[in-house]
């Protein structure tokens, strides 16, 4: 079960809530109220004091035993007092017999997590907070593995009510408790913890500032903001060089993700506090990008040892990014408190050493790979007002050469995240300069579309593609790259007629799934008719020879799935447009009708192996067939989106449309009972025959009685009496069922 909140994601408290929302208000709430309150008394049962060492972890264990579930929850801030005395006391002796102890506080969490957040009343929701930060103050006193998990736990029923959090909490009023929790979660290998930690730092700190942009801001607020800012302004040399405390990327992601939301920065930008200590991370980040640059110049040169200098280098590019989203954010403002023009200028002096440096060492030490995203991350993240055209072009250059580098690697984890920063970027920039980066795909496009027969080039045929398909999705350049699309897939053909790589193809069927599906692009019967000509170029009879040794089960499944895709798409959204263009489309979905199409080997023991491959089928296919249902599937969506009606508004009637396509559908049924009338090769699984005979029931609902009367006199007489066959189960499966 999963316990994050997601929109797709089946949770826990989801199927929780289900459940509660079936039963009667009186179960539900007898369930809610009498299940809660038996888990927080389960959980304050589990902690009795004993004669040990004053630490933290018996500060908090007290605390948590002195708890009454029953009675209203009241807060006493002088618990602070007793935490903060024992805070940096570490726990030396471990209590006895915690094994069960820790598994019974681990089960309960993980219980309470499935209830929803309506089943806590208001008392409740302030006293599971409390008990759940002194149990993970508990529990990362003296962390274990299993105390990771109950500490992991705690921060999520903290986070779960983080739209309840209040200063007058544990976590509230001291922001050296929630540091101190911070990083001792940090010292855990457990991944998720770490994320947990990062996400309640982050989550508290903006909460405190909405507090901050109150009408009446309480005093407590202002000092806690101001010692985060003062740890922050002492610790960014820390964290370059070691990676805790993380003080210094919360307060830079808090406060971007929170002065995004509001309509003005004003009460937050001159905030003293806060701008002193942005200020004093920018400065650090300054010096910290002239001694990177110094490093990887030294390596260049000297040859000098590189691992332990990767690190820092990693953690500064990051804290380049962070600080330039921040600028981003304050827009113009960002100059009074951040010197975001000195960084943009540090890191473009940087980039010609790295990529030589990315360049020696890529295939040697792969750990250079998280740098190089990392670099990259920072450097598209520059303000876009201090990108003049020049910038921009600079910009696409270095990402565009930094990203073939990697993807000649293979490593999927950074070709993906150079992916979201190259649409993050794109996202940002102003139309001037998505112009630019449009014209610079356009240039590179001829570029490749010249160099097609050249074998030495499909790496870079295969990136143009990568990051093409990129552009495309990036929902800031849809309207300019609209008005370019004929040109891209002409450039694509051309590509596609000459190319021995099968990925390539790959790549070219992914792209035009996305594009056919993608309704912001309202292509035209001609930019259709390039998209199905693409398409053929897997029909090819000299295919198999072309992409010799490049094929398996997989990737000729694939292959199909994606093709079924395309004339899904461009039959549901472009009938109009498919009017004009209806002879290769049903000449490409009789041609895949083969694919299901089985030998009888005893007939055919003496046929020749050039008979293998007919006209009508695709060579590339040949070997695998027939296909299994799963395939059969998606081929029958193809057949029953014709005759389903266009949801969009056309400029001609439905019935107008249907009846010019209805005029090519009986060659589809025409063709299906050829291939069941050959005494050598046809359908025979019956589960296969099953799917598409209801798929061709609705392309026999578009056909007149002179189109049936047309197949009948096309076919033999074995096919006429399946035909036969056919219409009548139609008849009575399908046109009439049910009267």
């Amino acid at each position: 079960m999963k316990h994050e909140h997601s929109t797709h994601a089946i949770t826990a408290s989801m199927l929780s809530k289900k459940m509660l929302r079936c039963a009667s208000f009186y179960e539900a709430s007898c369930f809610s109220s009498w299940n809660v309150q038996t888990y927080l008394k389960a959980i304050i049962s589990l902690f009795n004091t004993t004669d040990q060492p004053n630490t933290v972890s018996t500060a908090a264990a007290k605390l948590l035993s002195n708890i009454d579930t029953t009675a209203p929850f009241m807060w006493d801030k002088s618990v602070i007092n007793d935490l903060l005395t024992d805070l940096n006391v570490s726990s030396t002796i471990e209590p006895m017999e915690i094994d069960d102890m820790d598994q019974q506080l681990a089960t309960i969490f993980n219980l309470l997590a499935l209830f929803p957040n309506e089943c806590f009343g208001k008392n409740e929701r302030a006293l599971v907070v409390y008990i759940a930060t002194l149990v993970d103050i508990w529990s990362v006193s003296s962390l274990t593995f299993l105390r990771s998990k109950i500490s992991l736990a705690c921060k999520r029923m903290v986070l779960q009510f983080i739209n309840y959090f209040s200063v007058n909490s544990i976590l509230g009023s001291s922001a050296d408790i929630l540091s101190w929790l911070v990083t001792a979660s940090l010292n855990s290998t457990c991944s998720a913890l770490k994320r947990a930690s990062h996400q309640l730092e982050e989550s508290v700190l903006r909460r405190m500032m909405a507090f901050a942009t109150a009408k009446s801001v309480d005093t407590q607020v202002i000092e806690y903001i101001k010692t985060i800012s003062d740890k922050c302004k002492s610790s960014v040399d820390d964290y370059i060089l070691h990676g805790t405390p993380i003080e210094t990327v919360s307060l830079l992601n808090s406060m971007t993700s929170f002065m995004s939301t509001r309509k003005t920065t004003e009460e937050l930008v001159f905030m003293n506090n806060t701008k002193d200590a942005i200020t004093v991370i920018s400065d650090k980040a300054h010096k910290a990008l002239s001694k990177a640059r110094s490093v990887i110049i030294d390596i260049l040169h000297n040859a000098a040892p590189m691992d332990k200098q990767f690190e820092s280098i990693k953690r500064t590019f990051y804290l380049v990014r962070l600080l330039n989203d921040y600028s981003e954010t304050l827009g113009t403002d960002a100059n009074r408190v951040n010197s975001a023009k000195h960084l943009s200028e540090d890191l473009t002096s940087i980039v010609s050493p790295f990529i030589q440096l990315l360049q020696v060492t890529v295939d040697k030490d792969l750990s250079i790979l998280d740098m190089a995203t990392d670099f990259i991350a920072a450097f598209c993240s520059m303000p876009s007002h201090y990108q003049h055209a020049k910038m921009t072009k600079h910009t696409l250059a270095t990402f565009w050469f930094i990203f073939s580098l990697i993807y000649k690697t293979e490593n999927i984890t950074c070709i993906h995240v150079l992916s979201d920063t190259f649409k993050s970027w794109t996202k940002r920039l102003p139309k001037e300069q998505l112009d630019i980066v449009l014209n610079g795909f356009l240039e590179q496009a001829e570029v490749e579309a010249a160099s097609r027969e050249d074998p030495e080039r499909i790496g870079h045929h295969l990136v143009f593609m990568e990051l093409f398909s990129l552009l495309t999705s990036s929902e800031s350049l849809k309207t300019s790259v609209k008005k370019q699309v004929p040109l891209f897939i002409i450039k694509i053909l051309l590509l596609a007629e000459k190319t021995s790589s099968m990925k390539l193809l790959q790549l070219m069927l992914k792209l035009f799934v996305q594009l056919t599906a993608d309704q912001s692009y309202r292509f035209s019967s001609f930019e259709l008719s390039l998209v199905l000509s693409c398409i053929t170029q897997l029909a090819e009879p000299s295919a198999p020879e072309r992409f010799k040794g490049q094929i398996n089960k997989d990737i000729v499944y694939g292959l199909f799935q994606d093709l079924c895709s395309i004339l899904s798409n461009v039959m549901r959204h472009y009938k109009e447009q498919m009017i004009d263009i209806m002879p290769p489309f049903i000449a490409l979905t009789q041609s895949l009708l083969h694919c299901f199409a089985s030998r009888h080997i005893q007939l055919v023991m003496n046929k020749k192996n050039n008979d293998k491959r007919t006209n009508r089928t695709f060579a590339l296919f040949a070997d695998y067939a027939p296909f299994d249902d799963t395939a059969a599937q998606r081929y029958a969506r193809v057949l029953t989106t014709i005759p389903q009606k266009q949801n969009i508004r056309t400029s001609k009637s439905s019935q107008s449309i249907m009846k010019t396509i209805s005029k090519h559908t009986p060659y589809i049924l025409l063709e299906y009972f050829t291939i069941q009338s050959n005494p050598t090769v046809c359908v025979i699984q019956p589960s296969t025959k099953l799917i598409l005979t209801n798929a061709l029931y609705d392309i026999l609902d578009l056909c007149t009685d002179n189109d049936r009367a047309f197949i009948m006199a096309c076919l033999g007489a074995s096919g006429k009496l399946l035909f036969k066959d056919f219409c009548a189960s139609w008849k009575e499966n399908h046109k009439y069922s049910g009267q």
